[in-house]
């Protein structure tokens, strides 16, 4: 890769890109997790409500997915509860550094507030700092939780994952975040 700046395209994947999408994430997970089929998934019985979408960076040079991340309901909670989760962020090696994590987050986080939700969670590992920072500089809060008269704060507390909320989806509060040159984001309304 070249240090001549790389024309990214921001948008929702299509099924057909999945697979791809699946591969990046695998790849630079800790942990491989099984491939994620866009599915609806059963409860009880019962079929849950579904929304999961996957907001994906392409290299214009290239076509190829260089960066993703997903957003679902919040354990298959209706869009009427407000409650999304934002998973699996990733940003290819020869990528990173380039502002594409903000530009992915930004948009994700512009996709759910169209969508309807009001309120998104997110779950990392301890020493996932760098990733930590970007969520905070968006405006994430670690949780924080109070058990046996003992606070834990899922930020600090290395035996346990962090999670993250953003209660406030006003994106116009991002705006710093919207414009990247070469970075151009396609209407990711449905």
């Amino acid at each position: 890769m070249s240090d001549q700046l790389e024309t990214i395209f921001i948008r929702l994947a299509t099924q057909d890109e999945i697979p791809e999408v699946n591969e990046l994430i695998s790849y630079h997970m800790e942990e491989p997790k099984p491939a994620i089929e866009h599915r609806t998934p059963k409860r009880a019985g019962a079929e849950l409500f579904e929304f999961k979408k996957t907001v994906i960076a392409m290299a214009g040079s290239t076509s190829e997915v260089v960066a993703a991340v997903r957003l679902q309901s919040l354990a298959g909670l209706p869009i009427s509860e407000g409650m999304a989760e934002i998973s699996d962020l990733v940003v290819d090696e020869g990528f990173r550094r380039k502002n594409i994590g903000k530009q992915i987050l930004y948009s994700v986080i512009d996709f759910a507030k169209i969508s309807g939700f009001k309120r998104l969670y997110l779950k990392t590992t301890p020493n996932m700092e760098v990733a930590q920072q970007l969520f905070k500089k968006f405006g994430f809060k670690p949780v924080t939780i109070q058990s046996n008269d003992e606070v834990i704060n899922y930020d600090q507390n290395q035996s346990f994952p962090c999670y993250f909320v953003l209660e406030d989806l006003n994106i116009e509060s991002l705006a710093n975040f919207s414009s990247e040159p070469n970075h151009h984001r396609d209407n990711i309304e449905e």
